[in-house]
């Protein structure tokens, strides 16, 4: 038996000796906790975390996107769907298409190959390290204005746009502004583009 008599301390197990290993319940059993739980290091899982009333916090993996999305402090942080490979130095931020060596490199809406393939946000300096957001919320390096609004490729390399290009440019939507404050925007590239006549 635990004795749970002291309110104060409560039930400590393993806190004597650092690095004990703790296991609870066989592979197949369910473990209920009634009430909070705090855990002051890392939480990691194997399956999926469900929970019913939202995560907040700093998380990695496939999530529920909460209000965390608009308070992006630099360009290229943000999540949703990322990959990790090209081996590529990127800027963070900028918008990059993967290109037929395997890396990637700078969108620009005035050539069809730098524009309608598929296509990834940077996270960071490193395309390997800092990952390509491929779907999902992110801050973008170009300043967004209209929230809401569309956003399309650039003739500007790896710059986004609130407009579409002139005669000859290449129109595909790239995402929806939700924050102008940040430069925050959803980022899910249409499949679809138009050659500008």
């Amino acid at each position: 038996n635990i004795d749970n008599s002291n309110t104060s301390n409560g039930i400590t197990i393993g806190t004597a000796t650092s690095g004990v290993p703790v296991s609870i319940g066989h592979t197949t059993s369910e473990t209920t906790i009634n009430d909070n739980l705090n855990v002051t290091g890392h939480l990691s899982a194997s399956g999926v975390i469900a929970a019913a009333k939202g995560i907040s916090g700093s998380i990695s993996g496939d999530r529920i996107y909460q209000n965390n999305v608009l308070n992006f402090s630099a360009a290229g942080e943000g999540i949703g769907e990322k990959v990790f490979f090209g081996d590529t130095n990127t800027t963070a931020g900028d918008v990059y298409y993967f290109n037929s060596s395997g890396g990637w490199t700078q969108t620009d809406a005035d050539t069809l190959v730098a524009s309608t393939g598929m296509l990834a946000v940077a996270c960071g300096a490193k395309s390997d390290f800092d990952g390509m957001l491929i779907r999902g919320f992110i801050r973008s390096s170009t300043n967004l204005t209209t929230r809401g609004g569309k956003v399309y490729l650039s003739t500007t390399a790896g710059d986004m746009a609130e407009s579409i290009g002139g005669s000859g440019d290449y129109t595909r939507i790239i995402g929806y502004t939700v924050d102008v404050t940040n430069n925050t925007l959803y980022f899910n590239p249409d499949n679809t583009y138009v050659l500008r006549s």
